[in-house]
């Protein structure tokens, strides 16, 4: 699966850059799981925006678009379904980081 998982990656990554290359802050996608019944695939993606839910809204209002463009390229038995999740958990890491540097620097 996590080959599976990777070309995933790389071609939604693709899509999305040329899709909405003006429109969206440096998506990137951090990590994706596909079903083992190649059903589903959740793609944990993040943005280097301060407002990383309009940039989320943005791509998930058209992620039909995405979803085209995959299915249109992937060479898979089943074209599993793109179900897009905004992954904060790097925000969060990044403020425990900036925490951290402040109390070292002291």
């Amino acid at each position: 699966m996590q080959k599976i998982d990777s070309e995933i990656r790389n071609l939604v990554s693709k899509i999305i850059n040329n899709l909405f290359c003006d429109e969206l802050n440096f998506p990137t996608i951090n990590f994706v799981i596909t079903s083992k019944d190649l059903k589903t695939s959740k793609i944990y993606i993040s943005f280097a925006s301060e407002n990383q839910e309009k940039q989320f809204k943005k791509l998930e209002s058209r992620s039909y678009l995405v979803q085209r463009e995959f299915a249109n390229s992937i060479k898979l038995r089943k074209t599993p379904k793109l179900i897009f999740l905004l992954d904060t958990k790097q925000s969060a890491i990044d403020k425990v980081e900036t925490i951290l540097d402040k109390f070292s620097k002291q």
